[in-house]
């Protein structure tokens, strides 16, 4: 069930859209000032959020502003919610990334209509931005699986004549533990790049300091993939 952030200084309003939302399907959530709105949003992960304009503590130009510099929330479609007369805020607000608007009085069927169709938009924006993102992982991985497979085939190439150097002296007891370590080791870098050139998703996980890395402790045996998003 989608989620739907409504903030609207305006308690009937409130009341109106959260029961509209419910009887169109969604989860609702409400608002009534902008003024915590990060930490309202990291608290309950809207899909969409419904942003009046006119609001006296702050307008929701800046609240939309806010939202739409920061990386953690600038995808979330937000649809502003205006009263006649509004449209030089309203053209500014279309401009700084909000994705719709609806008028007041709000009408039911236009209101639904309007939030499943940006929350379509939302969706198709992300898988494209998915597939481009993909794409550049799968040239990396070409061309690093590419650099890797000549020395490695340089490494088995020395191990097998080492041991056949050793093959049948008095010190083939001696590098045989060695030889067997690094034949381990050999195979499981071989393993990673097959993995490597089977990516088709990712999943990203974060690292040290705020970066982000590709698990492939995810990659299950049998999957052709790994998933991709991030590991919140």
């Amino acid at each position: 069930m989608k989620r739907v952030l409504t903030v609207d200084d305006d308690a009937a309003n409130r009341f109106l859209i959260k029961q509209l939302l419910k009887r169109g399907g969604f989860e609702a959530e409400t608002l009534d000032s902008g003024l915590h709105i990060m930490e309202v949003v990291e608290e309950t992960h809207p899909d969409l959020i419904l942003l009046d304009i006119m609001m006296p503590e702050r307008d929701g130009l800046s609240v939309l502003r806010e939202l739409k510099a920061s990386r953690e929330t600038a995808e979330i479609p937000v649809i502003m919610v205006t009263a006649r007369g509004e449209s030089e805020m309203l053209s500014e607000a279309l401009e700084a990334g909000a994705t719709d608007y609806v008028r007041k009085p709000v009408d039911s069927v236009e209101l639904l209509a309007r939030i499943n169709a940006a929350l379509k938009l939302a969706m198709y924006v992300e898988e494209h931005r998915k597939l481009d993102q993909l794409k550049v992982v799968q040239e990396m991985v070409g061309a690093i699986s590419h650099n890797i497979n000549q020395p490695l085939t340089a490494l088995r190439t020395h191990v097998a004549i080492l041991e056949q150097k050793t093959s049948g002296n008095e010190m083939c007891s001696i590098f045989e533990p060695y030889l067997n370590g690094i034949r381990a080791s050999l195979e499981e870098l071989i393993e990673m790049v097959d993995k490597l050139k089977r990516v088709s998703r990712y999943k990203r996980v974060k690292y040290l300091n705020g970066v982000q890395i590709v698990d492939f402790n995810q990659f299950q045996e049998g999957d052709d993939s790994i998933d991709s998003g991030n590991d919140e």
